[in-house]
């Protein structure tokens, strides 16, 4: 993956204020343009708001991918065709 220079370095400030966010109601979380306004304040963003949007997306859906291993013991789960079709 390039290396992005403008959200590179500030991604790790928009994922703590995203996991701080978890805890609050949804009323009173983050919004992408609430991000890009502290940023600008507090840190001198210079880039674009839509870059922000477009880093805040990705984290955000980052959040919801969920992955449930499947694993079984052995022999309990198999399907065997046969030959003969059913019923």
């Amino acid at each position: 993956m390039p290396p992005k220079p403008v959200t590179g370095t500030i991604q790790p400030i928009v994922e703590q204020w995203l996991a701080a966010d978890e805890a609050k109601p949804k009323k009173q979380r983050h919004t992408a343009n609430r991000i890009y306004e502290r940023l600008v304040q507090e840190y001198g963003y210079r880039g674009s708001k839509a870059s922000i949007h477009m880093l805040v997306h990705k984290l955000r859906q980052k959040e919801r991918e969920t992955y449930v291993p499947l694993s079984f013991e052995p022999g309990t789960n198999a399907k065997v065709a046969s030959g003969v079709p059913s019923p």
